[in-house]
């Protein structure tokens, strides 16, 4: 009967543990990919900085 409730204790422990470490792998896949989009944003402004740079390099002087 000891034996019984320590093995099912233990037993909820281990469910309890890996329950909490699912969750907070979760928690930091949702912060990386909040990070991920934050970068891509980035990226496309600093792309569409680049493309308006080089369309003006491209104007004759009269234009720009």
């Amino acid at each position: 009967m000891l034996l019984r409730n320590f093995t099912s204790g233990f037993v909820a422990a281990g469910l309890i543990f890996f329950a909490h470490a699912a969750s907070s792998q979760r928690q930091q896949d949702n912060e990386l990919s909040a990070r991920l989009r934050l970068l891509r944003l980035r990226v496309d402004a600093a792309q569409g900085a680049i493309a308006q740079i080089k369309a003006a390099d491209t104007l004759p002087l009269e234009l720009q």
